[in-house]
This record gives structure tokens, C-alpha cells and sequence, in this order.
């Protein structure tokens, strides 16, 4: 079995654990169904795959670190589910990956560091999450990197000025709006991603009396003392 495509459809359940047992298996498709359950660690056996879509559904848990045995893989998509934890360092081993798509999910911790060693990575969408730091200078060297979607967070600076200069990033809005392109300062916000965006001119600043307490916000809040407390 090389392909398995099962998306769209109304198939429940969890994904089985007996499908390491696919050391063939180059596609994995199952997005857009009813599952539930966990990612299995067998995942990790599939040495072979290059395509791993499992969005839209409510699979929760953790991202498995056996995923990072997955030596073939250039495409991880499992956004839209019901992710918790770390997005597990061991995704920095894959050299083959080009696209990480894990927004909208409770992915909490930092960002991966070991990601800046992806040479072929132009994808990285963690956005509407739970992540807090900053985002890790080594990201500045990853030289095919196009989209870094990250809004929605926890993050504070600084951004990695190597970044900020990168005329490829986020469709080249940085040589437009520099640092903004990559995520909103404080007291800006972008209601659809949490970056400067051409359709409305950059990012917008907060309304008086508002302000946002983390960079790339989509929205401003009334800021009181106990939230000031727990920044």
C-alpha cells in the first residue's frame, strides 16, 4: 500500500495503531473526517511517507516525537484538530520537510529552534495556538522559507531581524512593513492573521483604552492590572 486516501468522508474512530505496519505507505490522507483519539507513535515507523494529512478533525494529544523517524517526509498537515503540547523537536531531524501546518489547534511551549536546519522548509503556519517565547534566530537562516504564520500566540521579542529583512517573507509585505510582516508590535493587531497585510494597509492600532499583550494579536483588549500580573 503506497497511497491512502480517505478524505472527506463520514469514517469514525481513531487512527489505528497498526498503521506502522504501512512501511510502504508514501500518502497518508485522512483528513476532514470524524476521528478522535491520538496520534499513534507507530506513525513513526513509516519511513517511507511523504505526505501526512490529518486536519479537520478532533484528533487531540500530543504531536508523537517518533514522528521525527519519518526520514521521507516533506508534509505535515494537522491543522484544525484538537493538538496539545510541544511541537516535538524531533520534527528538526526530517531534512526532506517543506510544510508544517498546525494552526488552530492548544500546541503550547516554544517553537522548535531545530527547525532552523531545514534547508528545504518554505512553510511554517503555527498560528492560533498557545505558544509562548520569541521566535528562534536560527529561523532567520532557513534560506527557502516563504510563509511564517504565527499569529495567534503567546510570542514577544524580539523577531530575528534576518527576518524582518527577508524580502521573501509572507509574500514580500517585508519590504513593505518589515518586522510588521512577520507579527503585529504591541498595541497593533490583524484580525485575520496577526500580521501587516496589504488589504488593510498594515497592521491596525488599537483603539484608545485597548492594547494587546503579546506581538501578532488579532485582537485588542481592555488591559487590567491582573492581566499585566500574568504577562
Amino acid at each position: 500500500l503506497e497511497k491512502l486516501h480517505l478524505s472527506a468522508n463520514k469514517l469514525t474512530g481513531t487512527i489505528p495503531k497498526q498503521i506502522g505496519d504501512a512501511r510502504s505507505l508514501r500518502e497518508f490522507m485522512i483528513s476532514r473526517l470524524y476521528l478522535e483519539g491520538t496520534i499513534p507513535k507507530s506513525i513513526g515507523r513509516l519511513s517511507s511517507v511523504e505526505n501526512i494529512e490529518i486536519y479537520g478533525s478532533s484528533i487531540r494529544g500530543m504531536i508523537p516525537k517518533e514522528i521525527g523517524k519519518c526520514s521521507n517526509l516533506k508534509r505535515l498537515d494537522a491543522f484544525n484538530n484538537k493538538l496539545t503540547g510541544i511541537i516535538p523537536t524531533t520534527l528538526g531531524q526530517i531534512e526532506t520537510l517543506q510544510i508544517i501546518h498546525l494552526k488552530k489547534n492548544q500546541l503550547t511551549g516554544r517553537l522548535p529552534e531545530e527547525l532552523g536546519k531545514l534547508k528545504y522548509l518554505s512553510w511554517v503556519d503555527a498560528s492560533s495556538n498557545i505558544l509562548t517565547g520569541s521566535i528562534p534566530s536560527s529561523y532567520g537562516n532557513i534560506r527557502l522559507l516563504k510563509d511564517l504564520r504565527l499569529g495567534g500566540n503567546r510570542l514577544h521579542s524580539p523577531i530575528p531581524s534576518s527576518l524582518c529583512n527577508n524580502p521573501k517573507i509572507n509574500g514580500g509585505r517585508t519590504r513593505t512593513f518589515g518586522c510588521d510582516a512577520v507579527l503585529c508590535p504591541l498595541g497593533y493587531y490583524d484580525a485575520t492573521g496577526g500580521y501587516a497585510s496589504d488589504e488593510v494597509g498594515g497592521c491596525i492600532k488599537c483603539p484608545e483604552g485597548q492594547t494587546t499583550m503579546y506581538l501578532g494579536s488579532m485582537y485588542c483588549i481592555e488591559l487590567r492590572v491582573e492581566d499585566i500580573l500574568f504577562m
